[in-house]
This record gives C-alpha cells, structure tokens and sequence, in this order.
C-alpha cells in the first residue's frame, strides 16, 4: 500500500534541465505581496499560487532560475 501524504510533495529541482521536457509540473506560493514564498510543489500548493512550467514542457532559463531560486527559499509548511 503507497504511503499517504498530507500536503503537496516538494518538486525534485535536480531532474530538471535546461532544453529537456519537464518531469513534473512545478509551482510556488504567493505571499501576500505577490511575490513567491517557499519551496517549489508538484501540485497546487492551495490558496495564491503560480504555475512555473507544465509537465512536458520544454524548460527554459528562466524556469531553471525559478526553481533556483526556490530551492533557497524557507518553507512556507506549517
């Protein structure tokens, strides 16, 4: 039986590559600036959030930054 979990699962930043099709989609929290808080999400993080790439989708630079930067970032889980 798989293991339950009880939020959305931190995305794996080392799988993605620049050029490559992304393995997962990728997300981040929005703080109430509406800048970008906390770790990167395979899945909606609920509440304000943006969508940083789309599974399948070629990753760009800037996605790379963006989840960079994410890596870095404090977790938002309570």
């Amino acid at each position: 039986m798989a293991a339950k979990t009880t939020g959305p699962q931190r995305v794996d930043t080392d799988r993605f590559e620049v050029g490559r099709p992304a393995p997962t989609d990728a997300y981040r929290a929005l703080h109430s600036d509406g800048g970008c808080t906390g770790p990167a999400y395979t899945t909606h993080p609920g509440g304000g959030a943006i969508q940083i790439c789309v599974a399948g989708a070629t990753v760009t630079e800037g996605v790379a930054r963006a989840l960079a930067a994410a890596v870095d970032a404090p977790s938002t889980e309570g």
